[in-house]
Parts: structure tokens; C-alpha cells; sequence
């Protein structure tokens, strides 16, 4: 089975002139009354949908109850679409919703923000509301929002951020089966109408099986990560596993997915990152090669490991990133940073949003710390052929990255990480001694893709810890794939600061991993300010099989071990009364 194209569309003119996609078109129709018109435009991905249908709701999400049409176009054959909308004057969640033309089952769904909020823009497009591109992300993420009991009718961009900073996992693992249906890969289960409606039973369902399955007393509001996932391979089917496998780990390494994950991505982005960021950095971090093929063809060679960024990039006034060694290229708008850095005969082309690290984090004294965590392409220039006279470049693989950016002289501060990460533990604090705290952690890769472990996370003055859980008080392993660690836990990790000249980056204790009886060297990274640990998991060739080499990453969950979450739901109301103002989308549809 061929892997799943992955978009290469960037959130800024930059990827998305390299990319080579067309303007947009299409017809259009908008409703509402009031003067002027704000232009939205955007996307519908994973492939292009060609005439994709276009549809601008308010209050919900087309065919669900309360939902109000707006506007409606058609995408162009690069399924790009641009439609003018009349927007409620009153605060009201707007929609994008998109289906294809050739097979209605692929529905596929975005929250914008609030109609009064996006009628300041004038014009709406991904480089300032990342959602307008629609896709498996932002579709999975409203099917969690239902689960919760989140009204929908009055659904704020805070209510949408919490939602994200919490569900990270939740959200790779239902965008991964949302995408295996929409590529063919796997059939949409009978009985279910579209894709939307099945990732909303899956959410459901996860729900409810975690409310059930739980022995806690807490009450829950929240599908567990490990819950979503076996919903969703139960609901495709074990067939589909190996895609589900893939999928999550592409996801989260795509330029544009990535930064529907964060915060802002509905709603207008943050500009504050730009204030007073002028100067020099230095990028201390790692580009992480997946090994999935952009072109849908699995990178048969063994993956180069981790690639470990430190460099010295200056900044100017107008968000233009330089190198000296002229390696490093790329802008910063706002909060939105793209990066073009070549390295060897491979260019990477990166998009992420930047954070500011929290004080608690820093050492006293250092401010000024950016954390990026994204994704992009790796293009490798590959040597010509005997005879001909040019090189052949070929786009390879999905990459991820986990950077900083950081002022010179700036340390961290380890032993703050911990209770940076808010982990929930009260109701499972019996698994670990004090001080350290319980995770679980969700592994994705080509090898440990859908492992689903606790753990024992702590922290001290120069890095790290990994370790097994009171085994007598818990399940020690959920392995949702059953694709590794039976009968074998994860190996503690110990991960401390390896140069002084990377102090934001923990480098891991060299050890082994005993897989299905195989055992591979694993090698184990971290950067301050994500929510990953970067692993490398290879082996040496025989006579008997190939060196392998492959990339990963455990993704430290938060929902402590199985997972109760006590998130409070918020509820309010809107309304479509009073007078409207008008504002343009446009966008991009892409689908399968």
C-alpha cells in the first residue's frame, strides 16, 4: 500500500509561491446585508479537490442544527477558492465547510473564530487564520469539541485554544483515520454518512469508553488519547492499521497541519511575537527526517538521524532571516517563521508558529526565548548521473523540528519543566514516587507508531528522566498497535545536557530497545520548549538484513497514564441579530 500524499501548501506567500500554486478562482454568492464585503480565502486539503463545493456557515457547521449559509463558491482545478462573506455583526462562531464533487462521503469542516473579530482583518487567508485551510486536523479537532459537550452555536477562539493545548495526541490519532478514509486508504465504515460524522461517532465513542473503562472517581470531559486511537482502529479496522501507523506521523510534520495544532489557528494569529525580536539568535535544535515520502512512496533507504541544529541566524527589523554562512534564509511575520536551510545536497523548507518559553523555564535573568515546533519538506539534490551535466532534485520527505531561538547567553532552567508541562497526576499519584510525576507518553514512528506507555517523568538542574511506573498499580503498558514492547517496557531514559554550547537541547543515555525479539541501538533527543522526545531507533547491517535507521518521537502526553483530564466546559450564547459587516475568504480545497 502506497502512503498518502502529504500538502505541501505553506501558511505564507513564501512556501506557497515555492509550491507553485495557482491564484484562486471559482464562483461565489454571499448573503447577509450591511455595506463593504471581507475577502476569505483558504484551502481544503489533503490532495487537491478540484471543484470542491465551498460552503461559509455561522453558528454551526453545515447540515448541523442552527447552521446559517453565507456564502457559498466553487474551488478553482487547484482547488483554490476565494469567496466575499457578509458577516453577522454580533459575535458569532463562522464555519468553512467542504465536500467533494465526486464522492460526497469526504466532508470536511473548519472553525474560523468569531464574525466580529474576523470582519477586522478585511481580508481572511491562511498567512492570518491558519483554519481557512480545512482539513483532517481542523475537522478532528470539532468532533472533539462535540465530545466534550462544547456548544458549538457559541464556540469562542478560547474555547477552541484549550481544546488544542490539550488534545494534541487526541487530535493526530483521529485526524490519521479522518485522512486514511478521505485518501481511499481505508473505507468509510458502513452505516456512516461522511467523514465528518465518523470522526464525531469515533470521538463519542472514545468518551464514552474512557468514562466507563476508568476506576477513577473524577469525572470526565475529555477522550484519552489512548481511547481515540483504539476507537479509531476499531471503527477502520485492523486492516488499515499500517496507514493509521504512517499517518501519524506524517500529520503533525506537514507545513501546513502543524500549525492548525496550535494556538491562533483560528482567529487572527498573534503579531506580539514581533515586537522587539530584531537582533541575533542562536538556533539551538533538530530537523527530524520522518522517512514518508512527500510523493506517497515510503523512503526505502534507512533514514539519516536527527539533524542537529547550531546556528547563529540574525533577524532584521522587518522579519528577514539571514545566516552569515548564508546556509540559513527565511521571515518572520508576526509570529509565523519560515525557514529555507540548506544543509549538504538536502534544502529544508519549514513553517511553524513561535512561542515565547515561559519564565519558569529560564533561568532568572534570561528572557527572550522562542520555541518553533513544525514541519516542512527535505528536497535532496542527488548527484547526476554518468554523462549528464545536471543534478536531479527530487522532494524526499516530510520532516519535522523542534528549534529555539535564543539570545545569547540565555540558559534554561530543567527543574522548572515538570510543572511547566501541567501534568494532571492527582488522580494517579500512587504510580510515582515524589518528585517524579506520571505521563504517558504516545509513541510515533515507523516502528513504535500507536504505542501508547506510562511513565515516570522528573526533572532536576540539568535535564531529565524517564522511568517505569509502580507497575503494581497499573497497566504498564497500552499497546494499542501491538506492534512493539510486548513483554518489555520502554528503558529509562535519562536525558542531560551534552554541550555548553546547546544548553536548550538534552541529549540521551546511549542504550537498547528490544522489539519483537530485535534489538536496535536507541538514541534520544530533547529541546526545551516541546512536547517531544525525539528517538532514533537503528541497527547495524548483517549478513542477514539491512542497516536500519529510523526516526520517531514519544510524545509526552499529559493525561497521566489512562488519562482523566477534569476540563470544565464552557457554555454561552450568540446571536445573528442586528446588522452584518462584509469580509473575503479565500483558500485552497484539497482532499484525497
Amino acid at each position: 500500500m502506497s502512503l498518502p500524499a502529504l500538502s505541501r501548501i505553506a501558511r505564507t506567500s513564501l512556501l506557497f509561491t515555492s509550491l507553485a500554486l495557482a491564484a484562486c478562482g471559482g464562483s461565489s454568492s454571499g448573503s447577509g446585508s450591511g455595506g463593504g464585503s471581507t475577502a476569505f480565502s483558504g484551502s481544503v486539503i489533503d490532495a487537491p479537490i478540484p471543484n470542491a463545493a465551498i460552503t461559509i456557515t455561522a453558528n454551526a457547521p453545515l447540515g448541523q442544527t442552527g447552521a446559517v449559509i453565507l456564502a457559498t463558491t466553487t474551488a478553482d482545478a487547484n482547488a483554490i477558492w476565494s469567496v466575499n462573506v457578509s458577516l453577522p455583526s454580533t459575535p458569532t462562531p463562522i464555519y468553512v465547510n467542504a465536500t467533494s464533487p465526486t464522492n460526497s462521503t469526504v466532508l470536511l469542516s473548519s472553525f474560523l473564530g468569531s464574525s466580529t473579530t474576523l470582519s477586522q482583518l478585511g481580508n481572511v487567508s491562511s498567512s492570518n487564520v491558519p483554519n481557512t485551510v480545512v482539513s483532517q486536523v481542523t475537522t478532528a479537532a470539532l468532533a472533539l469539541a462535540k465530545a466534550e459537550g462544547k456548544d458549538l452555536s457559541s464556540l469562542s477562539t478560547t474555547d477552541y485554544d484549550n481544546l488544542l493545548s490539550g488534545n494534541q495526541n487526541q487530535l493526530v490519532a483521529l485526524a490519521a483515520g479522518i485522512q486514511a478514509v478521505t485518501d481511499q486508504h481505508c473505507g468509510l465504515p458502513n452505516g456512516m454518512k461522511d467523514t465528518r460524522e465518523m470522526a464525531e461517532q469515533i470521538a463519542a465513542s472514545a468518551l464514552v469508553s474512557n468514562t466507563s473503562g476508568s476506576s477513577s472517581t473524577s469525572s470526565s470531559t475529555t477522550p484519552t488519547s489512548s481511547s481515540v486511537l483504539s476507537q479509531t482502529l476499531t471503527t477502520l479496522g485492523s486492516s488499515c492499521q499500517a496507514t493509521l501507523q504512517a499517518l501519524m506521523q506524517s500529520i503533525p510534520a506537514s507545513a501546513t497541519w502543524a500549525p492548525q495544532f496550535q494556538s491562533d489557528s483560528a482567529g487572527p494569529v498573534s503579531v506580539s511575537a514581533a515586537v522587539n525580536l530584531s537582533g541575533t539568535y542562536q538556533i539551538q535544535g533538530y530537523l527530524v527526517d520522518t522517512g514518508i515520502s512527500t510523493q506517497g512512496t515510503p523512503n526505502t533507504t534507512p533514514t539519516p538521524a536527527p539533524l542537529l541544529m547550531n546556528d547563529s541566524i540574525s533577524i532584521s527589523s522587518s522579519g528577514a532571516i539571514t545566516s552569515s554562512d548564508g546556509t540559513i534564509s527565511g521571515t518572520l511575520s508576526g509570529s509565523l517563521l519560515n525557514l529555507s536551510i540548506q544543509s549538504s545536497n538536502t534544502r529544508y523548507n519549514l513553517a511553524s508558529d513561535i512561542r515565547a518559553l515561559g519564565t519558569s523555564i529560564l533561568q532568572t535573568g534570561t528572557t527572550g526565548v522562542w520555541s518553533a515546533v513544525g514541519g516542512g519538506t527535505a528536497t535532496m539534490t542527488n548527484p547526476a548521473p554518468t554523462g549528464a551535466t545536471t543534478q536531479v532534485a527530487t522532494v524526499q520527505d516530510a520532516v519535522r523540528f523542534d528549534l529555539v531561538l535564543t539570545p545569547s547567553g540565555s540558559q534554561p532552567n530543567w527543574s522548572g519543566l515538570v510543572s511547566a508541562l501541567m501534568l494532571s497526576n492527582s488522580d494517579n499519584s500512587s504510580l510515582c514516587t515524589s518528585p517524579a510525576s506520571p505521563i504517558s507518553v504516545m509513541a510515533r514512528g515507523n516502528i513504535l507508531g500507536g504505542l501508547h506507555a506510562p511513565l515516570c517523568l522528573s526533572s532536576n538542574a540539568t535535564g531529565i528522566s524517564l522511568s517505569a511506573p509502580n507497575l503494581a498499580n497499573t497497566n504498564p503498558v497500552e499497546d494499542v498497535f501491538n506492534l512493539a514492547m510486548q513483554n518489555t517496557l520502554l528503558p529509562t531514559l535519562t536525558l542531560t545536557e551534552s554541550s555548553t554550547a546547546t544548553p536548550f537541547i538534552l541529549t540521551g543515555t546511549a542504550t537498547t530497545l528490544t522489539i519483537n525479539a530485535a534489538t536496535y541501538n536507541l538514541s534520544s533527543y530533547y529541546v526545551l520548549g516541546s512536547k517531544e522526545i525525539i528517538y532514533n531507533l537503528s541497527t547495524p547491517a548483517t549478513a542477514n538484513q539491512a542497516a536500519i535507521s529510523v526516526n520517531g518521537s514519544l510524545v509526552l502526553d499529559g493525561e497521566a497514564f489512562l488519562g482523566i483530564n477534569a476540563n470544565t466546559t464552557t457554555t454561552g450564547t450568540s446571536s445573528n441579530s442586528g446588522g452584518s459587516s462584509n469580509i473575503t475568504l479565500t483558500g485552497l480545497a484539497r482532499g484525497h
